[in-house]
């Protein structure tokens, strides 16, 4: 009795052992044949999207074989790698396709556009990619290739319009321009093929080389207008309004938009001549009233008032350089008569002054009048330095008649 008690619990024991591997192998088979499904399915969106999964395919062939044996655990494992090998093929063809946004959006820079929305949606692709979530990543991907794509168009559409607008200006100076009108064809034909990288330099070329005269005549602008800012700063000229014409044109150049470059080149011309006339002017009002005064106090005006006539010729026939040397010249020697003028007004009142303070006359007032005509000199203020000199010095006779 004992023994044969020993071998049904024995037999139950197997039995029940026999039962869990055949519920193990059950629940195994069942996840091994739902996680196939899964990679099916996966599979199937890699082919949509061309992916290379040809490393899938060796796990795959050992997850059918594995699976002839019912060892499911084992096909598990396959399984998982051909998962894996799966993933990393749609991960490397997300990659190009983010590569390709990449190269789109230095087109788009080259060109100055936009590509802030494709770069948003570049970044958030990768996050999707870190996040596991590579569907999502892909389409990401895709739509910031999509945008990029948009947004380099309308970059071609207002480079192609610029280049025909040069190839006119080019035309309307008299230039051959047939050559670009062929090189421009041609970038048109690689932009319909989506080769926007030939497209893109062929647009370049077309725009730098049609617009070479352009450029030049640019160049002479800003020149100018650069020659005529350094002499009105030597006059004090605000010239603020010019140089942001000026910079304006460099920055339209560095561009290719010729016409805008030119026209800012021309303004900032314009507005420099009429800067520098104006403070011209005015500096000649003040050297001629300066004359006048000077001719008053019956000094020598020779000199000076040719030099300012020189000055007002010059400038009559824009030579601006040598109208500024002229009018500072005249202004300086009108300065130096006048200094000299006062200088010698107050030296003759000082010699009255050692005399009448030997004779003891109050030098109060006298000194005060000779002070302030020091006071005026040094403000330019040429006739009030002359009077108070004057009347200090006859303040001091008055007082020394009385001795």
């Amino acid at each position: 009795m004992p023994a044969t008690s020993g071998n049904y619990l024995k037999s139950l024991q197997l039995a029940k052992q026999l039962e869990e591997r055949a519920k193990e192998a059950t629940k195994n088979k069942d996840l091994a044949e739902k996680e196939f499904d899964s990679l099916k399915q996966f599979l199937k969106r890699c082919h949509e999207i061309d992916a290379d999964v040809s490393d899938a395919e060796k796990p795959q062939q050992d997850f059918e074989a594995a699976m002839a044996a019912k060892d499911y655990q084992t096909a598990i494992g396959h399984l998982r790698k051909a998962k894996e090998a799966a993933k990393a093929g749609f991960i490397q063809k997300t990659g190009e396709v983010g590569d390709s946004v990449d190269e789109l959006i230095g087109l788009i820079q080259s060109a100055n556009g936009d590509a802030k929305a494709a770069s948003e949606l570049l970044e958030r692709s990768k996050e999707r990619i870190v996040a596991e979530d590579l569907e999502g990543a892909m389409k990401l991907a895709k739509n910031a290739y999509d945008v990029a794509e948009r947004t380099l168009h309308e970059s071609f559409s207002t480079l192609f319009s610029q280049a025909q607008e040069t190839i006119m200006q080019a035309k309307d100076s008299g230039n051959d321009v047939s050559i670009f009108e062929d090189e421009l064809t041609r970038a048109k034909a690689a932009l319909e093929d989506q080769e926007y990288a030939d497209c893109m330099r062929q647009v370049k070329e077309v725009l730098e080389s049609a617009g070479e005269d352009l450029k030049t005549q640019v160049n002479a602008s800003v020149s100018r207008a650069e020659e005529l800012a350094s002499a009105g700063e030597d006059l004090g000229a605000d010239f603020t309004r010019v140089k942001s014409h000026i910079e304006r044109a460099k920055s339209a150049l560095t561009d290719l938009k010729f016409k805008e470059a030119l026209s800012y080149g021309k303004k900032a011309e314009i507005d420099g001549e009429t800067a520098i006339s104006t403070r011209f002017q005015e500096l000649v009002r003040d050297t001629r009233e300066n004359i006048k005064k000077m001719t008053k106090a019956k000094e020598d005006v020779t000199i000076p008032q040719q030099l300012l006539d020189e000055a007002q010729s010059a400038f009559k026939e824009k030579k601006y350089i040598e109208a500024l040397h002229a009018l500072n010249t005249a202004h300086e020697k009108v300065h130096k008569a006048e200094f000299e003028t006062v200088l010698q007004v107050i030296t003759q009142a000082r010699d009255r002054f050692v005399l009448a303070n030997k004779v003891g006359v109050d030098m109060t007032k006298p000194i005060m009048l000779l002070n302030t005509a020091r006071d005026n000199l040094k403000l330019g203020k040429f006739e009030e330095a002359i009077d108070y000199a004057e009347r200090s010095r006859q303040e001091v006779d008055l007082s020394l008649e009385k001795f």
